[in-house]
């Protein structure tokens, strides 16, 4: 039993050395790995992308403080447990939960 559950968990051998988040992004849109659109909570730490569309309930709010298209971003700390995680645009930070963080789609920079 336990041999199947260890053998489900392991990485097929055609794994690439991405990072994760990177990976699932492109799989999930069938694009390359260099840009892919996905939403801004799928970012690792440290990675850049730009703001391609803002859907949700906070639309409003979230595109007056500054996610409109085009804009830069950069995920700089997030919290573990599905907290918060904190983002680099323009010239602040600022702390998103994890639900509006969802709502922005972005496209990856390479």
């Amino acid at each position: 039993m336990l041999k199947k559950v260890l053998a489900k968990k392991s990485a097929p051998a055609n794994a690439t050395a991405l990072p994760m988040a990177t990976a699932q992004c492109a799989v999930a849109n069938g694009g390359t790995p260099e840009q892919c659109v996905c939403s801004l909570d799928a970012l690792n730490r440290g990675q850049k992308a730009r703001v391609c569309a803002v859907a949700g309930p906070n639309r409003c709010r979230l595109m007056e403080l500054g996610f409109t298209s085009g804009t830069e971003v950069e995920v700089s700390r997030r919290a573990a447990f599905g907290g918060p995680l904190e983002v680099r645009l323009r010239s602040y930070r600022l702390s998103l939960r994890r639900d509006e963080a969802e709502s922005i789609r972005v496209e990856t920079m390479s």
